[in-house]
């Protein structure tokens, strides 16, 4: 006979901790950007503190939660499949997309979009100066439609703080691209292009930190009805 091992979910600190970071960095940026625009034109803000660009601190730290969130739902999945519940294959197409979403944050894949739609309506200006969110959006809004049937069927909560995270990191990712190339068309790079970025990656960041809390709270709730067997001594 093995002896079963419990594994309590406690995950008030690890958000807490997550929270002060995705504080912390947007506001250390920005207030660089104003000291720079505002103050002394010749600072130049330390390239690694700029939550816009990649191979950043800012950028690491979305990297990670994303990568997190995919082990997180990897799990869920290993839980609907223990439990032979429903939907086990949207959990890991949603762990699979928050892979991508972590790789694409270190490697910027979605940007080689940008020359390739730039051609496709031969158009530089406006939206198209960051291209990649209509061929981006346009998957978002299938993926979305998608998944319909499967936040129906999860407790009411879960698919509402789903949705509300949704809401942010799409917001950010895509509302506020959008915002931010005609930002830059009209005024060119300044303090208020800064402002559009530091809010995008605000809302994304937020978004991500939303669905880890969701996901802890969903494995908290099944996690009584797994059970871990080791050999005994």
């Amino acid at each position: 006979m093995f002896p079963s091992v419990s594994m309590p979910v406690n995950y008030s600190k690890l958000m807490r901790w997550l929270v002060l970071f995705a504080v912390i960095f947007p506001t250390v940026s920005f207030s660089l950007q104003c000291y720079h625009y505002l103050i002394d034109p010749s600072f130049i803000p330390m390239k690694k503190l700029n939550i816009d660009g990649e191979n950043t601190y800012s950028a690491y730290f979305s990297m990670l939660i994303l990568l997190f969130s995919s082990t997180l739902l990897l799990v869920i999945f290993y839980i609907h499949k223990r439990l032979s519940l429903s939907f086990q294959r949207h959990w890991l197409m949603l762990a699979l997309a928050f892979f991508y979403l972590s790789a694409d944050e270190s490697i910027e894949i979605h940007e080689k979009f940008i020359p390739i739609v730039q051609k496709i309506f031969d158009r530089t200006d406006g939206i198209f100066i960051f291209a990649w969110v209509i061929p981006f959006g346009m998957l978002a809004l299938v993926f979305a439609v998608s998944y319909l049937r499967f936040l129906a069927r999860l407790p009411k909560r879960t698919a509402r703080l789903m949705i509300a995270s949704a809401a942010l990191y799409l917001g950010g990712a895509l509302g506020m691209e959008i915002v931010g190339s005609y930002t830059l068309e009209l005024q060119g790079e300044g303090l208020l292009y800064e402002f559009c970025m530091t809010i995008e990656e605000t809302l994304e960041m937020f978004g991500i930190v939303l669905f880890i809390y969701t996901l802890l709270e969903y494995i908290g709730y099944h996690w009584k009805t797994i059970g871990f067997q080791l050999p005994g001594k």
